[in-house]
Formats: C-alpha cells, structure tokens, sequence
C-alpha cells in the first residue's frame, strides 16, 4: 500500500498521531534508559496526558496501546475530543478496562457535532458510570 492510499484510508492525522508518540518515546527512552543501565533508582516514568479523538480510525487506539505499553511512559489523564466526545469516552474507556487500566481518568472534551467514529457501535453498550477512573 503506497502513502497515498494509507493517507486516504486513515486521514493525514494518523501521521501526526504516530509523530507524537514517537517524539514523546524519543524524548523519554534516552534518560530513562542511561537511568536504569547506572541502576539508578530514582528513574521515573515520564507522565502523560494524552488528548485523542478516538473512535474514527484506528490510528489511536494503535496509539494508546503502544503507550500503555511502554514502561517508560505513564498515562495519567485522557482527554477526548472532536465531534461526539462521550462516544469517544465510551472507546477509550472500554480500551482501557480490556487491558486492566480501568483507573486512568477521562476526561470528556466539548462536543463540536454530531459525528460519531467507526469504533463508537463496539462501545455503545459501555455504561460509563462503571468505568473507575
């Protein structure tokens, strides 16, 4: 598949979403690597809000698991956005509670439309009242 036909398939944000990542993965695996190769146990994982429109593409739901996945890297807060933002909760918490990370607060951004993602039918029986974080 050539870079048009991925741009076309997941909007140019996937690009950006996965820059983010990667410049935040950059900037913390350095220090924190030289910190644990002295045995320093003062390495602290570097902490992370992370503000997503999930629920359209894919692109941050890849996004969140590779965070979540990174030890170096500590989710503290999500905030969603864009279009319907309590549907994009619904996804991020259903995410979060399949991998036992249900204490990670949300927060629900301000709803610009009525847009909903490909995602927000997997997560529409998610009541986020039971959601723990």
């Amino acid at each position: 598949m050539d870079a048009m036909s991925v741009g076309l398939l997941f909007g140019s944000v996937t690009f950006w979403n996965f820059g983010v990542l990667l410049w935040l993965l950059a900037a913390a695996l350095p220090a924190a690597s030289a910190a644990i190769a002295d045995g320093s146990p003062s390495a602290q994982p570097v902490p992370v809000i992370l503000d997503t429109d999930i629920g359209t593409f894919m692109d941050d739901s890849i996004a969140l698991a590779m965070l979540l996945r990174t030890p170096h890297l500590v989710l503290k807060l999500l905030v969603t956005a864009s279009h319907d933002v309590v549907g994009r909760a619904r996804v991020a918490a259903k995410h979060l509670s399949l991998v036992g990370c249900d204490a990670v607060p949300i927060g629900i951004g301000v709803p610009s439309d009525n847009g909903t993602g490909a995602l927000f039918p997997s997560a529409a029986d998610y009541d986020l009242r039971a959601y723990r974080g």
